[in-house]
Parts: C-alpha cells; sequence; structure tokens
C-alpha cells in the first residue's frame, strides 16, 4: 500500500467499504473471461428506492400473473435481476422492472442490450 502512496483518507476501513463495493456493484460475468469485466455504464441510471409495498415481489403468482398479460416471452417475464449477459444474444442485457411510457422517467434499468 505504501507504494501507491494513496492519502490518508482513503487508507480507512470507511474508504476499503466504498472502494469494494464500488467495484462489486460494476463487475459483470462474462463467459470467456473468469475475473468477468467492470461495467460503469449502471452509474448512468437513477434507481428507483426499494418498494414499500410489501405485496410488491414477496407475491410471486401475482407478479407472473401481472406479466403474463405483457408481450414478453416467459423466458424475460420471470427475470429477478436488472441485468445480466444473454448467452441467445451475445451481449450483457439490463431490463425495467415494468414497461415505461414515452417521456416518461425511467428510475431503475432500462431494457438495452450493448
Amino acid at each position: 500500500m505504501k507504494e501507491l502512496k494513496l492519502k490518508p483518507p482513503l487508507l480507512t476501513f470507511r474508504a476499503w467499504i466504498w472502494a469494494t463495493g464500488t467495484i462489486s456493484s460494476r463487475t459483470l460475468h462474462i463467459p470467456w473471461d473468469e475475473a468477468g469485466c467492470l461495467c460503469p455504464v449502471g452509474d448512468l441510471f437513477n434507481y428507483a428506492a426499494p418498494t414499500e409495498d410489501p405485496d410488491s415481489f414477496e407475491n410471486v403468482e401475482n407478479w407472473q400473473n401481472e406479466h403474463a398479460k405483457d408481450d414478453l416471452d416467459i423466458h424475460h417475464s420471470q427475470r429477478l435481476t436488472d441485468g445480466g449477459y444473454e448467452e441467445d444474444v451475445a451481449a450483457y442485457c439490463f431490463y425495467a422492472k415494468k414497461n415505461y411510457n414515452v417521456g416518461e422517467q425511467v428510475p431503475e434499468i432500462l431494457s438495452f442490450c450493448s
């Protein structure tokens, strides 16, 4: 650590917690590299606070029925994450938890592949 010549505020436990959180929240799985990759694109999105509705995702049957109306295939409608590497399109994809209208702010990760 001395070789890095870090300033004292960066040597604290709090700084270490911040650094590990920063790295782990931007580390993505890619099938061709065991270490994965860093993808800070998630920083470009506004994240919604967790819902206070106790039935929001705990009741999976209601969630599935609600999303069965959407024109999504079964694989994507049951998604429990905001993103992941999709082998069928060979891309890392991010997904919203609901459909948004034109002009509406997207406070979660919006659907796109890169």
